[in-house]
């Protein structure tokens, strides 16, 4: 099996916007796509060669069915299907609303592209609102690939329920243990929302700059040639009156792009005083609680960082898909190091009229550890290879144990939880080698190397050049026999890992795989203890 990973375009744009795709790219490959969706492939022998082609074939050939798919964010996933901005009261995969999620066994119909469409022509033609519009916009999905085929994000799925886990503990605990007040939470946020803004607003200008900006710089080139040409002497009146027509359309041009650059620094330098007065408050408020111990929120971020998490100011004070994996992955150990502080933290002199003491604080571990452990176990379930159908089973078993926990910690019910629940594993079972090589951690990877190819080609001040030279580049990088090449180089030259660090990985591995089956049968033992079904534990390798 050869795997190939082939950029197709490169948009450069102030905003990432669903209106970008739709004028751009999506008119240029909707009809090759939907052509690999609808149609047989042909496999044929040309030359000694194996060629395959959707075009008829003159002679014997050989007829292949490829399985389109395709994955994203839950965002993007909701602007294919022509869904955009309802992914957050929507399912993208089935017809069901938020409000139905709470209850495990409410019903609910898969969505089609048929159905896409039909509902799509009816909210237009009789002028539908609110949610007689089943979450679909007045415009048609990018492409014919069926609702089934398209990921369920799953790595979406597990920032979200990690970081709602932590925002949980966090809060609980400031609120019970440290009585933070509420006006102090809410200059917290409005720190973290500034910094988030500024951020978005010095990008959106970095965006303008490569495009807008090389053009004003232009403009002003040619500004000033014509300046000093029309200086010249025995200029004909004709290239005269030319020249002046020039310099007064370059002088228009400049000054709206000047004012816009100018508009573009003033958002920015107004989001770094909103931050500053946001920072500012937050220090004074803190200065007069007088507090004299480490804060609960500062003490939870260094035992974040001592397992190396870090809190991303881009994301909202949000933690990343890599970080939610080292979190769940050594969630018994994290949990006991925030036991311990928080304890450490109880003020002995508050003495009854504190009603959460040491026992609360266990429970409060207690509970978020075996949300993350039951989560990791999930995660780990889905990403099985080649899952037998036992193996699925399992897996809906994980992550109904999951969402019981959820559900008694009155979490609300998420597109991304409420996809984990109820389609993930059908999409397990549809397709060969199961959902491990499909879900989008490639995308975001893919999101790193192409930060990269704009950073190496950064001074290049022809974007179509730059498009040019990066495709053929990763073309070539790409090739199957340049791949197969680079690797054995890199096999030879690479040292030989150790016995001692073959065996040490083998003993994580399995320390991980028994930490999720102790989570799993834990849950179940509550199951049966609180009068629910009985449902055979997990052993250890069914978890690997």
């Amino acid at each position: 099996i050869v795997e190939r990973l082939l950029p197709i375009g490169d948009i450069l744009c102030k905003k990432d916007a669903p209106v970008v795709l739709r004028s751009t790219l999506i008119p240029e490959i909707a009809g090759g796509v939907n052509r690999l969706v609808n149609e047989k492939m042909k496999c044929y022998k040309k030359d000694g060669e194996w060629v395959v082609t959707l075009d008829d074939v003159n002679g014997e050939s050989r007829p292949l069915e490829p399985k389109s798919s395709m994955a994203g964010d839950l965002a993007y996933i909701a602007s294919s299907l022509g869904k955009d901005g309802f992914e957050g009261d929507w399912c993208n995969w089935c017809d069901s609303y938020s409000s139905a999620w709470e209850d495990p066994n409410s019903p609910y119909n898969l969505w089609t592209i048929e159905r896409l469409k039909d509902q799509a022509k009816k909210n237009k033609d009789e002028n539908l609102t609110g949610t007689n519009r089943m979450g679909v916009k007045e415009w048609n999905p990018f492409f014919d690939i069926p609702v089934e085929n398209i990921i369920f994000s799953v790595l979406h799925a597990q920032m979200g329920v990690g970081n709602k886990i932590l925002d949980y503990l966090v809060d609980t605990a400031e609120q019970k243990i440290e009585k933070v007040p509420p006006e102090m939470i809410a200059l917290r946020n409005d720190l973290t929302s500034a910094e988030m803004h500024l951020v978005e607003a010095k990008e959106y200008k970095a965006a303008w700059e490569k495009l807008d900006g090389k053009q004003l710089k232009s403009l002003k080139g040619k500004y000033e040639r014509r300046k000093k040409h029309l200086e010249r002497s025995n200029l004909s009146e004709e290239t005269i009156i030319a020249l002046e027509w020039e310099i007064a359309d370059y002088e228009g041009e400049i000054k709206d792009l000047n004012l816009t650059q100018q508009n573009l620094q003033d958002d920015i330098d107004a989001k770094v005083k909103t931050r500053n007065d946001a920072k500012k408050l937050l220090e004074e408020f803190k200065r007069k609680w007088k507090k004299d111990s480490e804060s609960i929120y500062s003490g939870i971020d260094k035992i974040l960082q001592k397992y190396g998490i870090e809190r991303s100011a881009y994301h909202g004070g949000q933690i990343n898909g890599v970080h939610v994996r080292i979190l769940m992955a050594y969630c018994k150990d994290f949990m006991k190091d925030v036991e311990d502080f928080l304890v450490a933290e109880l003020n002995p002199e508050q003495g009854t009229e504190n009603s959460f003491g040491k026992d609360e604080i266990l429970e409060l571990c207690h509970d978020c550890e075996t949300y993350l452990g039951l989560w990791d176990a999930a995660f780990a379930a889905v990403h099985v290879q080649d899952p037998t159908e036992e193996d699925c089973n399992r897996a809906q078993l994980i992550i109904d144990l999951a969402m019981e926990q959820h559900r008694k910690l009155k979490f609300s019910v998420t597109p991304k939880t409420h996809g984990m629940e109820k389609h993930v594993v059908a999409q397990m079972r549809k397709f060969a080698g199961g959902l491990a090589k499909l879900i989008e951690h490639w995308v975001e990877h893919y999101h790193q190397i192409g930060h990269g190819y704009d950073m190496q080609w950064i001074n290049q001040p022809n974007e179509e050049r730059k498009a040019v030279i990066r495709s053929n580049r990763e073309f070539t990088f790409s090739h199957p026999e340049v791949v197969k090449r680079r690797d054995q180089i890199i096999n030879n030259i690479k040292r030989k890992t150790s016995e001692a660090v073959v065996a040490a990985a083998e003993e994580t591995k399995r320390v991980k795989t028994e930490s999720r089956a102790g989570y799993v049968n834990r849950a179940l033992a509550q199951r049966a203890a609180e009068g629910n079904d009985m449902v055979e534990g997990v052993g250890a390798a069914a978890l690997t």
